[in-house]
């Protein structure tokens, strides 16, 4: 079994794209390394801290390729209030991808 974890230092950073391209190839970019990891690898885990930014993105994105594969999402969740001070989209986004996820 191949994990790899989602680790994002400074998640802030993420929400300052310049433009949506950028958005849009980073999500092209982390889909594409993403779903090559699921379909080379026997057993593949993503796991995700769940935080803002790239953690989330990149959850959301292992969801579409579970789709297709057999790709499994752990979120790693570090504390039981993690989502408390998010805006009321964030925290419906954060519940929606742990619903959908293999293991939390």
């Amino acid at each position: 079994m191949k994990k790899i974890a989602i680790i994002s230092e400074t998640p802030e950073n993420f929400k300052n794209f310049e433009s949506s391209y950028e958005a849009d190839l980073l999500f092209e970019k982390l889909k594409n390394q993403i779903f090559l990891f699921a379909n080379n690898t026997k057993t593949p885990w993503i796991l995700s801290s769940m935080n803002l930014g790239l953690e989330t993105l990149a959850a959301e994105i292992a969801l579409l390729v579970k789709e297709k594969t057999n790709l499994k999402l752990e979120c790693v969740i570090p504390f039981e209030e993690q989502a408390k001070y998010f805006t009321e989209p964030e925290r419906d986004r954060y519940f929606s991808i742990i619903e959908r996820c293999n293991k939390e």
